[in-house]
């Protein structure tokens, strides 16, 4: 890289060598050679400090003059338009991105410098006193420039110390000799320690961004640690170099040749870095900046999905779905393509080749990547996607279900993003329909369609699907499985059936009920996952859930996910059972802790994730299970295990599920301080907790709202997502007008008659909401004689199937207000039939004296 002109860096370069050499002169000439002549220490200190100081010099050149990091600008000028826009990246953090000045891409953790006017790799500043951007090339001679200023700084101070206190009793000189030695020692004195505070400060910063993995303008940004758990030594070793830590402090590139001048960075896009075979072109940049990055196979062991259910599913579709009437092999040879693909004829290869025969070849690419490196099956992978979006409006039904059957053999977990698969989606739906319709292409496209899951197109497309062709296809001769598969693809793209056609709610239920309790449990907790979210309550699905429960609790193959889904159901119902919730209770916390007795309290199990765990503590906390009955269960393990999971990142893109976890503890009188605490004290999870989603809101703002009432001392905390207003508790707040529910009014009016007949001395009537964003109102009532009641009322949607026992947040409710020393009561309505009989309740309640 060409020495910088920018005039404020020159200048600082060098005021920096001014500032040595001066350092230098004085220390050499009126403190070692004038207060020490005639001891052996005088050539030891001058030998001293000037090696110092010649490292100091080596690395600050190295620094100055060395290449940070530069993303090089392409040799061909890239056509952005000729490129899909719309990257569907499986990690916010993992994009590439294009930089508008520069014209060219550069990976992650790179920015433009506005004074370089280039990309800086893993770029943390730009520091004047280099004249150059401290970057991924250069931080560590930065660093080891930074180490010497502050050993030399410390080194004069020393000497200047010690001539004083030690003067030179056998040398004789002049006064004026004695006041320029004093005075250049004052001036060096200064100089150390301005420079050296100085540089400590920025010392310690820079530490900071090397062992924490964040550079300071991902700090600005709040984007947290690049990479999480990292070794702390990796780190280092990354900016310092692979040779031994004793070679770190030389001003030299890493004696380990193996390791010598490797680009940090695992998807380096400069020439010099990249094979002959993979030279830089427009057709590279296409694939290489497609659908996929690099790392986002580097660090992949599996194919995420085999060996789940939708593994399973996959299988089923294929085996039984596909039009297996081609007979031909393939017409074309492999070898043509693997194991040494060239990427320069790559794309003219396949481009040869037959719709039907390329999606053979992406079949054979599953060999191939285990025979390569992940940058070349990345570029690869968008070249078969490039080519693939190119054929997809002139391809039949069956070619794009082929391509889209060898995708899913290819990259399970990763189908949805490829672009292909995004537009074969709404081709096969407009080509779906008239005489070459059927059952088997039907539920192919539903099966696909299901993919799509947490994203509005794909919700889009399936309602759209399901309502012309549902009815037709949703028969009795379609099989369970087949069902099944039906059910989970509109779970998860949210589509809510059961309003909409009564045909599909009494297959549903027929299948949970009929389902045999020897059978696969993952099945069951699929339909029944479908059943919530259709909210589908019925009776018998409720004792298919006992009795499949009690045959399997002891199985192992039901495990803790399963169990926490069904015991959801449960909750969902608010089905007031204690021998069934002692079940789900005991079994879940039976299989939780053996995965965590068994894998560690940082296991990334598929039955003990995060949001399985929340929804475990969720049906808890609906039911208002008191978790301090049960003298097996070890909170503060459960604690552990979150907070461990927390540390190790599994939370960071789902904040609302943390939220809702300690909000359910709260629930359950578990006041957890210390993962309240955690929550905030993450700044990418404080970050993604400040995105306004209404979803998130609410929960967010109850739990700020009792940790306001409870925990007083977390209001530093707090701040960082919401200032307190000290209105989390308010008696007489009134309630709006939408949570004045039909059983509050009854009361309401009830109390007021019995206000206007004078038969109780009451002041006012007022509906009231104290406890601030739980929505759960309530009637405040003042007595003429100076004292007042707070009356709740349990009606059904507020109480479990029993009519008796409230929910859990009612629970919550009144014991914030017996903590505050409120005067309440619960009225019942659900066991008052007429008006008379709930207006003796209520004198009962009002005249009973305060206990």
């Amino acid at each position: 890289m060409a020495f910088v002109k920018d005039p404020c860096g020159i200048v600082c370069v060098l005021v920096t060598y001014m500032a040595v050499l001066y350092a230098d002169y004085v220390v050499t000439h009126w403190i070692i050679l004038q207060t020490m002549p005639n001891s052996l220490w005088a050539p030891f200190h001058v030998v001293a400090f000037n090696t110092i100081v010649f490292l100091l010099a080596m690395a600050h050149l190295k620094a100055v003059l060395l290449d940070p990091g530069t993303v090089p600008l392409p040799q061909i000028r890239i056509d952005f338009s000729d490129l899909h826009s719309e990257k569907n990246y499986g990690h916010e953090r993992e994009e590439w991105t294009m930089c508008t000045r520069c014209e060219t891409y550069r990976p992650p953790r790179a920015h433009h410098c506005r004074i370089c006017k280039r990309c800086i790799r893993r770029m943390d500043h730009h520091c004047p006193w280099i004249n150059n951007c401290v970057g991924e090339r250069n931080q560590k001679y930065f660093l080891q420039f930074l180490m010497y200023v502050c050993a030399l700084a410390v080194y004069s101070v020393v000497l200047i110390v010690i001539s004083w206190l030690y003067p030179c009793e056998d040398c004789h000189v002049d006064v004026s000799q004695a006041q320029s030695r004093m005075m250049h020692s004052v001036l060096l004195l200064l100089e150390s320690a301005l420079f050296g505070l100085f540089v400590i400060a920025i010392m310690v910063d820079q530490m900071h961004a090397i062992l924490y993995d964040e550079t300071a303008v991902e700090a600005v940004q709040q984007k947290g640690p690049y990479r999480i758990h990292r070794p702390k030594m990796a780190l280092l070793a990354e900016v310092c170099g692979r040779g031994h830590p004793m070679l770190w402090m030389l001003p030299c590139t890493s004696l380990n040749r193996k390791h010598h001048d490797v680009p940090l960075l695992s998807h380096d896009v400069s020439p010099a870095t990249v094979p002959l075979k993979w030279s830089p072109s427009l057709g590279n940049f296409r694939a290489r900046f497609g659908t996929f990055s690099p790392r986002e196979f580097q660090y992949e062991t599996s194919d995420g999905e085999s060996g789940t259910l939708m593994h399973r599913f996959s299988r089923h579709v294929s085996l039984t779905k596909r039009d297996f009437t081609d007979k031909t092999k393939y017409g074309f040879k492999v070898c043509n393509f693997y194991p040494l693909p060239d990427v320069n004829s790559y794309g003219q290869q396949i481009r040869d080749l037959g719709t039907a025969d390329l999606a053979k070849l992406i079949t054979f690419t599953t060999d191939f990547r285990s025979k390569t490196d992940f940058r070349s099956y990345a570029e690869i992978v968008n070249a078969l996607d490039e080519e693939c979006v190119r054929r997809v409006p002139n391809a039949t039904t069956y070619e794009l279900l082929e391509m889209l059957h060898c995708f899913m053999y290819l990259l399970p977990n990763k189908i949805a993003q490829l672009k292909s698969y995004q537009t074969a989606i709404p081709k096969l739906i407009q080509l779906f329909g008239g005489e070459s319709e059927n059952e088997r292409d039907f539920l192919s496209i539903v099966f696909f369609l299901g993919l799509w899951k947490r994203h509005k197109t794909g919700t889009i497309l399936m309602k759209e699907f399901l309502q012309q062709y549902l009815d037709r296809y949703l028969t009795l001769d379609l099989t369970r499985m087949d069902f099944i598969i039906l059910a989970n693809a509109t779970y998860k793209t949210s589509i809510r059936l059961v309003d909409a056609s009564e045909a599909f709610k009494n297959r549903l239920t027929q299948e949970i009920v009929e389902f045999h309790n020897e059978d696969d449990s993952a099945l069951l907790v699929t339909l029944i996952k479908c059943a919530r979210m259709n909210r589908l309550a019925s009776g018998e699905i409720m004792d298919k859930i006992h009795s499949y429960t009690e045959s399997n609790i002891t199985h192992k193959e039901l495990d803790f996910r399963g169990l926490s889904h069904l015991f959801a159901y449960v909750a969902d119902n608010r089905v007031k059972d204690d021998a069934l919730t002692d079940l789900f209770v005991e079994g879940c916390w039976t299989r939780f802790e053996t995965e965590v007795r068994t894998h560690g309290f940082e296991t990334h199990s598929q039955s003990c994730r995060p949001k399985d765990i929340a929804t475990f503590l969720w049906s808890c906390a609906t039911l208002g299970v008191p978790m301090e009955r049960y003298n097996e269960i070890n909170l503060n393990m459960l604690e552990k295990a979150i907070r461990l999971k927390v540390d190790a990142g599994e939370y960071r893109y789902i904040p609302d599920v943390l939220v809702d976890t300690i909000l359910s503890l709260w629930i359950c009188d578990r006041k957890s301080i210390g993962l309240f605490r955690l929550l905030f004290k993450d700044r990418a999870l404080v970050q993604n907790l400040r995105k306004e989603r209404a979803k998130l809101e609410s929960r967010k703002d109850l739990l700020l709202t009792c940790a306001e009432i409870d925990l007083p001392d977390a209001m530093d905390l707090m701040k960082s997502i919401r200032k307190p207003t000290g209105d989390a508790f308010a008696l007489n707040r009134p309630a709006q007008e939408f949570l004045q529910r039909p059983g509050l009014k009854k009361v309401a009016e009830c109390l007021q008659r019995l206000k206007d007949s004078r038969e109780i001395p009451l002041s006012s009537v007022s509906i009231n909401l104290p406890v601030k964003h739980l929505s759960i109102a309530s009637i405040l009532v003042k007595m003429s004689t100076g004292g007042e009641k707070n009356l709740d009322v349990l009606d059904e949607k507020h109480c479990l199937s029993d009519g008796e026992s409230p929910v859990g947040l009612m629970k919550l409710k009144t014991r914030i207000l017996k903590d505050k020393s409120v005067d309440h009561a619960v009225v019942n309505i659900c066991r008052f039939d007429t008006p008379d009989a709930l207006q003796e309740e209520l004198k009962r309640i009002l005249l009973e004296p305060k206990q």
